[in-house]
């Protein structure tokens, strides 16, 4: 079969069913969530061990934790975005080795100050990683299939947590607390080679930076390989690249009015999120419920929040993918108050806990896949990054929120009401991200009608 002389890649990917091809690169993209959600969750299961070992207390082992999180930050805003000038596979190749190398590394740390350092290489790693292998998987996504495709691709990184909580009962008193960052630097390492094999580069990517049609043909044979295509084909897409720093046009042809929201939601949403995180189990023992009642809340926000993803789906079948979000984040802060109220009730907390994680965390997670659709293909990776860098920046601030009101002695209730704000607010930015998206339907193919998982906005 001859194609035409042009050929639009996004409206070819867009019309292809998800083939061999497709599924090869969402595996890989879901094993480089995977060894990254299993590095963060290492240092938590690791933490206790060595807290005890080095004999020193919970506020000198902060650096540590602050490390990794600051590094992630530095990583999603630095590294992450030189996919759009690089290339994606080449980033996340380099970043994922990183990753394993600084694993390695953390487990012959003795000091404090060393093990913040290399946590904080690690965090670069996973900052470069990460959005870039989400970003990846939007790219080869049909419009019809993207959000399902990219919230597997994200899933990787909670069942990489779920992995290592269930390795680290086994590794840890068998060999210490150092084996669970042989086995993390060992995982990404094995994977570094299969990368470089077998992983493709985006080809809107390809397109945007011109780097030849060679390249951009071997790939589409891969994915539609009943087409043919001529030397001479010249390859467009929904909407041209820009030169200059890629950050600048997030905010360039009125971007700004959808940049700002979005980054809005997700620091709100994480804020929240990680407020649940790391306080739940704390207050609701406080609260008057079993150390092994206020654990399994906090496995069950998690656990809910896998569900979340499935439920998130669901909705977007018949209704848009924005409009779904905000009413995650509006159920979610509904949750989060509802979750204060019966604080001292052991079952009606472990339901509402399920319930906060279903739209708190599901809906965290769905946002990857709302958000790596919003930009067009020659920022996607530069979108990406930054909403998750600033997002991250919610991830110390939760915390830290919820420690400040605890040294205030509020009750929990109380509690619960002011942490279901950064909810409200979340909602509100979504929904203003979709009257944005409408609104740019028609300047910005790429943005309107290519995420059909549901009406249109």
């Amino acid at each position: 079969m001859s194609a035409s002389k042009t050929v639009n890649v996004n409206d070819l990917i867009d019309s292809r069913p998800v083939g061999r091809f497709q599924i090869e690169i969402l595996i890989l993209c879901i094993l480089v969530t995977f060894v990254d959600g299993f590095d963060v969750q290492s240092i938590a299961f690791a933490a206790p061990d060595i807290i005890s070992g080095w004999k020193i207390t919970k506020g000198a082992f902060t650096p540590a934790l602050l490390g990794g999180v600051i590094g992630t930050v530095v990583g999603t805003l630095g590294i992450g975005p030189f996919a759009d000038v690089v290339g994606k596979k080449r980033i996340i190749i380099l970043s994922t080795l990183l990753v394993g190398l600084c694993s390695l590394a953390t487990g012959f740390a003795h000091s404090i100050e060393t093990l913040a350092v290399i946590r904080f290489l690690t965090g670069l790693g996973i900052g470069g990683a990460y959005p870039n292998a989400i970003s990846l998987a939007s790219d080869y996504s049909p419009g019809r299939r993207q959000t399902l495709m990219v919230v597997l691709a994200v899933s990787g990184n909670s069942f990489g947590g779920v992995v290592g909580g269930m390795l680290a009962s086994e590794i840890i008193p068998a060999f210490g607390w150092q084996g669970m960052f042989l086995v993390g630097g060992v995982l990404p390492l094995l994977l570094v080679p299969v990368l470089m094999w077998r992983l493709a580069e985006s080809v809107p990517f390809l397109v945007a930076t011109r780097k030849g049609s060679a390249a951009v043909i071997a790939l589409l044979g891969r994915l539609a390989p009943e087409q043919r295509f001529a030397a001479d084909t010249d390859f467009v897409l929904a909407e041209h690249a820009r030169g200059g720093v890629p950050v600048k046009h997030l905010f360039t042809d009125g971007r700004y009015k959808l940049t700002l929201p979005v980054w809005g939601m997700w620091f709100m949403n994480l804020t929240g999120m990680f407020f649940l995180s790391a306080w739940l189990p704390t207050i609701t023992k406080a609260a008057g419920l079993s150390l092994e009642r206020s654990e399994l809340a906090g496995s069950l926000l998690h656990a809910g929040g896998i569900m979340g993803c499935i439920g998130f789906g669901l909705v977007v079948r018949s209704v848009n993918s924005c409009t779904a979000l905000s009413r995650f984040y509006l159920m979610g802060a509904v949750s989060i108050a509802v979750l204060g109220q019966v604080s001292a009730e052991p079952l009606l907390v472990l339901v509402a806990a399920f319930v906060a994680g279903f739209c708190v965390i599901g809906a965290q997670n769905s946002s990857n896949a709302v958000t790596a659709r919003l930009y067009p293909n020659f920022i996607g990776s530069t979108g990406m990054s930054w909403a998750f860098g600033v997002g991250r920046m919610g991830s110390v601030a939760g915390p830290a929120i919820g420690g400040l009101l605890l040294s205030i002695e509020l009750d929990t209730p109380t509690l619960f009401l002011v942490a279901a704000v950064p909810g409200v607010l979340a909602s509100i930015c979504a929904a203003i991200v979709s009257s944005q998206r409408a609104a740019r339907e028609a300047d910005l193919p790429v943005i309107g009608g290519a995420l059909a998982e549901g009406p249109a906005e």
